[in-house]
């Protein structure tokens, strides 16, 4: 016979996981759905009143912070969108026939007018500059367009033979400096100084032994600077090799570290950390010397992850729908999950530039969007996190067996074989639990 104290402690357990879940997860402000069509971009203005996303049938939807609709606009193509400053301009670039180039940059106001538009040609990646008001695009015949926000156009870089398709363009904070690359067979970097007109081209690290074996290098697939542009870092790699690269801006090689497959990448404005998100589920930090500062486990393949340096907060999604919020030393702050059948699956995340607003996209055609709280600005959560960072002196939470409906609440299995329950979102093991 049990003794008569089991009974009561479940149901301690049952009411405390009814009356503690609705509120303390962190849960979407709103959420809207697209029928028949794939969200395929997604931006946020830098205060977050804004948020506009991008599909493949070229529509462009504007959202309040409220979620309402404000304005919707169709072009041909599938789309690119970026916004500027608190929602003052917006950036839709259309992929419209690849097989003769033909695309466009178009820009409207805060209330959905179209200003201007340029033919670019089919358009492979864009950056913005708020503080210059610049936008640059690159297109499949490897030319790179630095425009104003009249349409005017500072620069144009080119390189022949014109076969090659531009990869991974990044702008720096300040719009003075343009980096870029190419799908080619022995990747370049082009570090560009708009206002000199130059550019410099160097080698990206090779995987060649020696000058007698010839290897191709493997393709870079994301470059991002620093805020001044003193820094650029490149993500490279094929199949399920990572490579990731650190440079100074005069083209000296600082590091390079062959990982897993990596599938984002940011910079903190300074080029002091760098941060990747994995295949293999890890979202981790590096410092400017080379060294891996933390690691956190996140579960699943991390698909994206967004950083807003004024706030001190990187968001990381995955495939699975977890969405987390770490603080620079790798600490969580906040965590929710997307639960969707069959999973929710993040493929795009973004912060505002404060840090106070969160945007996500799961499974192609569901956009969530979440304030983040006043106690999610950096600093970490109490006690430890099961699912990331772990003290040595504290049981491993691994693998979880069970989620609640709002997701904060966890059953798993202890290091010591023992069931608990865990509350996620403060990481704190309910009192009294399976004891």
């Amino acid at each position: 016979m049990f003794p008569r104290r089991k009974p009561l402690v479940f149901a301690a357990i049952l009411v405390l996981i009814l009356v503690i879940q609705p509120l303390i997860a962190m849960e979407p402000t709103w959420n809207t759905s697209v029928q028949g069509e794939r969200l395929t971009d997604l931006a946020i203005a830098a205060d977050g009143s804004r948020v506009i996303t991008g599909s493949s049938m070229g529509n462009a939807r504007v959202f309040d912070g409220n979620g309402s609709l404000l304005w919707k606009a169709q072009v041909p193509g599938s789309l690119l969108v970026e916004c500027l400053r608190n929602g003052s301009g917006y950036v839709l670039a259309t992929r419209e026939v690849l097989a003769t180039n033909k695309g466009a940059v178009r820009y409207y106001d805060r209330n959905g007018s179209l200003l201007w538009i340029y033919h670019s040609g089919w358009v492979t990646g864009t950056c913005i500059s708020d503080q210059e008001g610049r936008l640059v695009a690159g297109n499949r015949v490897g030319d790179i367009l630095v425009l104003d926000e009249t349409g005017t156009r500072v620069a144009l870089f080119n390189d022949f033979p014109k076969m090659y398709v531009v990869a991974g363009p990044a702008l720096s904070q300040n719009g003075k400096v343009l980096a870029y690359t190419l799908h080619e067979r022995n990747p370049q970097i082009r570090y560009v100084r708009i206002d000199r007109n130059s550019k410099v081209t160097f080698r990206s690290f090779s995987k060649k032994a020696d000058n007698s074996v010839y290897v191709d290098d493997e393709p870079i697939t994301r470059l991002v600077l620093s805020a001044d542009g003193a820094y650029l870092a490149t993500v490279g790699g094929e199949g399920s090799h990572g490579l990731l690269c650190l440079y100074a801006g005069n083209g000296t090689k600082i590091w390079s570290r062959d990982m897993e497959r990596i599938l984002d990448i940011q910079i903190e404005g300074d080029g002091s950390l760098l941060y990747v998100g994995t295949e293999e589920g890890n979202i981790t930090s590096f410092l400017r010397n080379g060294s891996r500062s933390w690691t956190f486990q996140a579960g699943s393949q991390v698909q994206g992850i967004a950083l807003s340096g004024e706030a001190g907060i990187l968001a990381g999604g995955t495939r699975k729908g977890d969405l987390f919020l770490l603080n620079r030393a790798g600490d969580l702050v906040d965590h929710s999950r997307i639960e969707e059948f069959p999973t929710g699956s993040i493929s795009l995340v973004t912060l505002s530039r404060d840090g106070r607003s969160l945007a996500a996209v799961a499974n192609g055609k569901n956009l969530y969007c979440f304030m983040v709280s006043g106690s999610s600005s950096g600093q970490p959560v109490s006690l430890n996190n099961p699912v990331g960072k772990q003290p040595k002196s504290t049981p491993v939470l691994f693998p979880f067996i069970r989620s609640y409906q709002y997701s904060n609440i966890r059953e798993g299995i202890s290091s010591m074989g023992r069931p608990v329950l865990w509350n996620l979102s403060d990481n704190l093991k309910i009192p009294g639990t399976f004891s």
